[in-house]
């Protein structure tokens, strides 16, 4: 008879290690040059980040406090080579030179003055791209005696209700115990405005009187 080992099972004998995440390093802080040589600068634009001073500032350019380059005047960026030093080392330069404004999409035509050239000035473009700002909205009162309207009785809004069909309640979710309520608020605002109206007005007769008692107007 063969003898049959008994069931046997192998664990591990070592301990698993953690994960960490904090391998990955942090982001890139995307120095270098953003303008070349022969590129459009204006004024107070970026032309190099960097760490150190390997590019030193030149004619029309300011450096900043963490070594970036700045343009003080508009113009065109040249790099020259500084030849007095072992290193290599670069200065930038801005050539100062008028340039078309890139903020205004489509610059203005060329117009002639209607008084100095009245002839030619018939042919002059008409204005385009002009949006005109959208007016204000306009504040509905809504107090109704103002604009002139008057409170429909309770008999009258329950006989709109019942003119409305049944698929119109439906879809504007409409009943008449919230039309009744909105119609006693309405009504309840335009008591307290009277009597509001009323009090100011016992006040200014009341001071008219004093007044007019100190000075012997009667």
């Amino acid at each position: 008879q063969k003898l049959w080992r008994a069931p046997f099972r192998q664990f591990a004998t070592k301990l698993k290690g953690s994960t960490t995440d904090s391998k990955r390093g942090p982001p890139g802080k995307r120095l270098g040059a953003k303008k070349i040589g022969g590129h459009e600068v204006y004024k107070n634009d970026i032309i190099m980040k960097q760490r150190g001073t390997k590019y030193k500032p030149g004619e029309n350019v300011h450096i900043g406090r963490d070594h970036t380059l700045h343009a003080s005047k508009e113009g065109i960026v040249k790099y020259v080579v500084d030849p007095w030093r072992d290193k290599k080392t670069f200065k930038v330069h801005v050539i100062h030179q008028e340039l078309p404004n890139r903020h205004m999409q489509n610059p203005p035509p060329f117009v002639y003055h209607p008084e100095l050239y009245p002839e030619l000035a018939k042919n002059n473009p008409k204005p385009y791209n002009v949006k005109l700002p959208n007016p204000p909205p306009r504040k509905h009162f809504r107090n109704p005696e103002k604009l002139g309207m008057k409170l429909a009785s309770d008999e009258e809004i329950l006989k709109n209700f019942y003119m409305i069909s049944k698929q119109d309640q439906l879809t504007r979710k409409v009943s008449p115990v919230s039309l009744i309520r909105e119609h006693q608020k309405l009504q309840a605002e335009i008591e307290i405005n009277i009597a509001r109206e009323a009090e100011v007005s016992q006040v200014i007769k009341s001071e008219e009187t004093t007044l007019m008692k100190d000075f012997h107007i009667y």
